[in-house]
């Protein structure tokens, strides 16, 4: 027989001349011809007539697309794509491609694309969907080495399946960046950024950035954007996004919705005594209280400091949200533990209804706010129920701090000078300044009509300090043109009081008016007297240093004690008012131990609203140094309190 001459399905001379590795075999596996650049890669010449599985770990040689190791470099990865080479499937083209070669090919065509950001690349086989090369960063991003990564399929380095538009094909520069999340090799999770981009029909490439630290923070922010930090509840915004969700869906059902807001009593009180430490403690214990009544039909939330705001939906009746409200309350009847401190606080709760008292979030909320106030105003420990009443108050007294900030620039404030007259000799040895607001258009307004306001707002200290001004001003202009040099005494806030710079900025009074010290009289009232004594004491020892004299104001309606009386350094006391517009024989009796203690403490009394020629002989005949009333006189404007005054 003679041997059948075979036909290579391509001639030598172009195999040649081909920049890839091509191999042919026949139909059982055995290598019949090769190309020079297969020849140059993996030796060909000496293994032609060698089956092609000596050479490469291959499933079949049917036609498909597979990745393989050279058997003998186990370092170089092959991509080995096998095709029909005729019709009669006598001979197989076998295309070989090192994977690492095609790692060059991904960094040449990676200059098409804005890349410089990503710092991790993977190649993998989109038939697959098996990893078929990687970089160092990339392998190092999942913690695994170079050759633990290559042939796990992409799928598995991800937490969740891959968006369905991640395998869509993209136009140069156009491509989709991709935030996933993805496990490392211990099954820690992390996000990356994944650009993705075909670098052939059967190869896939995506580049890799790790973003944790940005997704993090970005989840931190969009926590604290509807989330209080210290108590884990829904914050204001969220709460006003809730509620007004809920009010679209009630709008037309006749089902009631109720906001509570509900404010803690006495809070400041523990946070200036124990520290805010102890104050931020309170509002979590005080939060997880609240988030015990979570339902389905209740939302809650803090709203800022020692507030917090409820939504409550599907109620019946009136008598539901009352009911409600009072459960709140007794919630907090039981003292919280904190530091080994038994702290009570109670609640003050403040009720608007939908759609009674509003129909949008921020009018419910304003309304039951209104009430809380309101209700904290004249009773602690209870709940109120918004009325129309309120908002008119609410709204009355807005207008007046509006309108008293505008008096301080305006000028419309002035004092007014009450004398002190001796009983021994009748001579004024001194004036009180009182505050008053002349309103071009409503005259004057009592003072307890603003003052309240004016402590609340803080506009007191700016206007305590003109008060303390003026009055040395006007003294030092009396003694200067030649009046009987006069006491000047002038009521101090609490507010004025405590703050930390009160001393230097009643020096710099003293010395820009450059009044003597001597002639102002500072009074303090007995609650002032008894908040954080220590400080109150250094600092009424520090004012008798300048020389300057402290009267106690309004004694006898306070928390006094003996100690106050002995222990702190004052020169007067003045007897409240409220002892001489009543002649009960109880009265008289608290006016005559007042003025037997103070002589033996060898302190002036004043007694504070005299008024009648009985309350005149009563004082005197019980030795009462000094006297202010109307028995005297009023208060009177400055140019009539001069024409009182005696010359040298």
């Amino acid at each position: 027989m003679h041997e059948q001459k075979v036909v290579f399905p391509i001639t030598q001379y172009v195999l040649d001349h081909l920049n890839e590795a091509i191999l042919i075999t026949n139909q059982r596996g055995v290598i019949v011809a090769g190309s020079k650049t297969a020849d140059g890669i993996f030796g060909i010449s000496s293994a032609v007539g060698k089956p092609i599985k000596q050479l490469l770990e291959l499933t079949s040689l049917e036609e498909s697309k597979q990745l393989t190791w050279l058997k003998h470099d186990r370092h170089k990865m092959v991509e080995v794509t096998v095709l029909t080479a005729d019709s009669r499937n006598q001979y197989y083209y076998v295309r070989l491609g090192l994977v690492s070669d095609q790692m060059q090919t991904v960094r040449q065509q990676l200059d098409n694309f804005a890349t410089a950001q990503f710092s991790g690349t993977l190649l993998y086989d989109k038939t697959s969907g098996n990893i078929m090369d990687c970089d160092t960063n990339g392998a190092t991003m999942f913690h695994y080495s170079k050759q633990q990564l290559i042939f796990k399929p992409l799928s598995e380095l991800f937490t969740s399946k891959l968006p369905d538009n991640f395998w869509r094909k993209q136009e140069n520069r156009k491509q989709i960046v991709h935030e996933h999340p993805a496990v490392t090799k211990e099954g820690d999770r992390f996000f990356v950024d994944i650009l993705h981009f075909d670098l052939s029909a059967e190869t896939g490439v995506c580049l890799l950035k790790d973003v944790t630290e940005q997704v993090i923070n970005k989840k931190r922010i969009e926590y604290l954007a509807y989330y209080d930090e210290l108590t884990d509840l829904p914050n204001r915004h969220y709460f006003v996004h809730v509620l007004s969700e809920t009010i679209e869906k009630l709008n037309h059902k006749k089902d009631i919705l109720a906001v509570y807001i509900v404010d803690l009593d006495y809070f400041k009180e523990v946070n200036d005594i124990l520290g805010y430490a102890v104050g931020d403690e309170l509002i979590r214990h005080s939060a997880r209280r609240l988030k015990k009544i979570l339902h389905v039909d209740t939302f809650v939330a803090r709203m800022t400091g020692d507030k917090f705001m409820i939504m409550q939906f599907g109620l019946n009746s009136k008598k539901e949200v009352m009911e409600f409200a009072e459960r709140q309350i007794q919630t907090f009847e039981e003292p919280v533990i904190i530091n080994g401190y038994d702290i009570y606080t109670t609640v003050t709760i403040g009720v608007s209804l939908f759609p009674n008292h509003g129909t949008t979030a921020e009018d419910l909320i304003k309304h039951a706010n209104s009430a809380m106030y309101e209700s904290k105003n004249n009773h602690r420990n209870s709940y109120k129920l918004f009325e129309a009443a309120i908002s008119e108050k609410f709204q009355s007294t807005i207008t007046l701090e509006s309108e008293l900030r505008q008096a301080m620039k305006q000028e419309q404030l002035e004092l007014h000078y009450q004398p002190q007259v001796d009983f021994n000799t009748n001579e004024i040895i001194g004036m009180e300044a009182l505050l008053r607001w002349k309103h071009p258009e409503k005259g004057y307004i009592a003072p307890g009509e603003f003052i309240g306001i004016a402590e609340k707002t803080g506009l007191i200290i700016e206007i305590g300090e003109w008060v303390m001004y003026e009055a040395c001003r006007q003294n030092k202009l009396w003694q200067d043109q030649g009046y009987q040099p006069i006491t000047i005494s002038v009521n101090l806030s609490a507010i004025q009081f405590h703050q930390k710079d009160f001393l230097q900025k009643v020096i710099q009074i003293i010395q820009k008016t450059r009044l003597s010290p001597t002639y102002l009289e500072l009074e303090i009232t007995e609650t002032m007297a008894m908040t954080n004594e220590q400080t109150v004491l250094h600092t009424l020892r520090e004012l008798r240093k300048l020389g300057i004299p402290v009267s106690i104001d309004d004694f006898g309606t306070g928390y006094s004690s003996l100690k106050l009386l002995s222990l702190f350094p004052i020169t007067k006391l003045k007897i409240d008012k409220m002892f001489m517009e009543q002649s009960h024989e109880e009265n008289q009796m608290i006016v005559k131990s007042i003025i037997h203690l103070c002589h033996l403490l060898k302190l002036k009394v004043v007694a504070e609203g005299v008024e009648t020629e009985e309350q005149f002989a009563f004082l005197k005949a019980e030795q009462c140094d000094q006297l202010q009333g109307y028995y005297f006189s009023k208060a009177l404007p400055a140019n009539e309190a001069q024409q009182l005054l005696v010359k040298h």
